[in-house]
């Protein structure tokens, strides 16, 4: 990689490809540039969205309306979801309103062996006692 992060040079052992190696070498080094410069548009475009962006005027004046009574939150186990859990519990919480959300973690009929440390860090904190 070189000072703008940009894959510089890729190298394919002669023996795996005997014709057009070089060829094939610069266009995976395009592929992954190419890529790699997708996703930091994508990122960009992420990030810069604050409560404002969100869109929840229609949530606001259903909760001034004082007719809900626990809001549930259903969100994404990423930095956005956890984010707009953020935002919309300081809604909610701001009108006095009991704020809960699904559980997050293991699915039904997962192998724990396959399960990463953020998704098993989510389900222990989210434990309950057995009944």
């Amino acid at each position: 990689m070189n000072g703008k992060h940009e894959v510089a040079l890729v190298q394919i052992e002669p023996a795996l490809l005997s014709e057009d190696r070089e060829v094939v070498e610069d266009l995976v080094a395009a592929a992954i540039n190419d890529a790699t410069h997708k996703v930091g548009v994508v990122v960009n475009e992420k990030m810069s969205l604050g409560p404002a962006e969100l869109e929840l005027h229609e949530l606001a004046l259903l909760l001034a309306e004082d007719r809900v009574r626990e809001l549930i939150l259903a969100t994404n186990s990423t930095v956005e979801g956890e984010a707009t859990a953020h935002v919309v519990s300081e809604m909610a919480r701001a009108r006095g309103l009991t704020t809960t959300r699904i559980a997050q973690g293991v699915p039904f009929g997962g192998e724990l062996e396959y399960v990463d440390g953020g998704t098993l860090a989510h389900a222990l904190a989210g434990r309950q006692n057995v009944r």
